[in-house]
């Protein structure tokens, strides 16, 4: 039986949808189609990059991430010293991170990540612009936000 599968760029909500199959003996609760909402469009590919570098163990997903939360949800909380931080490969508003925990067919595997390492400048810079468009684009009142590029 095949199933859609739509996928949205989080920060520009372009849709890519396609088609899976459900591997046999597999069910669903509802009808079997899925959406994956924080993946990257092409034109914002590279700051999964930055998200590599910066997010690992932090919190479970952009819904639960305050960094997310200072720009999406009809409220802006960044400063210019927060956008300029983001453009240096670091996050503003980083909560967690100690240890991640796995599970796995051999057990639980705990282990610490490794975030000594910064994101490379120009994913910042491309995430940065990609926040500013973002609120532009969904906040087209407010342009008082322009002025930080």
């Amino acid at each position: 039986m095949k199933n859609k599968i739509e996928v949205s760029c989080c920060l520009c909500g372009e849709k890519h949808i396609g088609e899976y199959e459900i591997p046999e003996g597999w069910g669903f609760r509802y009808n079997g189609d899925a959406a994956i909402e924080d993946a990257f469009c092409p034109a914002h590919k590279i700051i999964e990059q930055w998200c590599d570098a910066v997010c690992p163990c932090c919190v479970g997903g952009w819904m639960n991430c305050s960094f997310w939360r200072s720009f999406a949800y009809n409220k802006w909380e960044f400063t210019q010293k927060d956008l300029d931080i983001i453009k240096s490969g670091y996050c503003p508003r980083r909560t967690n991170g100690t240890m991640a925990v796995q599970r796995t067919e051999s057990g639980i595997h705990i282990s610490h990540p490794d975030l000594s390492d910064r994101a490379p400048r120009e994913t910042g810079v491309a995430l940065v612009n990609a926040i500013l468009e973002y609120w532009n684009k969904y906040h087209p009142q407010d342009k008082k936000h322009d002025a930080t590029r």
